[in-house]
């Protein structure tokens, strides 16, 4: 009886003990940092002003705007490049001769980039670009497609943007 009494509270206890503790949500460093690169705070605009600044921005560099949503500052662009080379086409001739096989080469690469401005004081734009190679006959290229994270990349779509709103301010 006495050995039932203390296994009851033991067993309470050491269900207790079993908890997991819950996750952290904190954004590891990685992701923290290339979000520090794909946006930017402009102090001296409105939402509207920034918006229309992003699309003439992204036209200058040669993107296609497809998406355009002014109340809820959304902005979607494409941008289609030829990345082919001579010397691909060579190396692939030289590859199908020396083992018998085809293989794939880069033909053209889409871009498209999805743009977010925020509705704050100073709004912030938030910008992500996803890269798709396609090779000679059209099918993606999966191992040279992805997320690009090269702070150059958005450092220029910025610059474009910062220049455009310091030409509006002044004319």
């Amino acid at each position: 009886m006495l050995c039932r009494r203390l296994l009851i509270p033991l067993l309470a206890a050491g269900l207790c003990g079993c908890q997991s503790t819950p996750p952290s949500f904190r954004l590891d460093d990685a992701v923290a940092e290339r979000r520090d690169v794909q946006s930017r705070a402009f102090v001296d605009a409105d939402r509207a002003t920034v918006m229309r600044v992003a699309t003439d921005a992204l036209r200058d560099l040669g993107f296609t705007v497809v998406a355009l949503e002014d109340d809820l500052g959304l902005i979607g662009a494409s941008k289609q490049t030829d990345v082919s080379q001579p010397r691909n086409t060579v190396l692939q001739v030289g590859l199908l001769l020396l083992t018998g096989i085809e293989y794939a080469m880069p033909k053209r690469e889409l871009l498209a980039l999805s743009m977010t401005v925020s509705d704050q004081d100073a709004p912030t734009v938030y910008a992500a670009c996803q890269r798709t190679v396609f090779d000679d006959v059209g099918t993606p290229m999966l191992d040279k497609s992805g997320l690009i994270e090269q702070p150059e990349f958005y450092a220029r779509i910025f610059d474009a943007m910062t220049t455009a709103l310091f030409l509006e301010n002044e004319l």
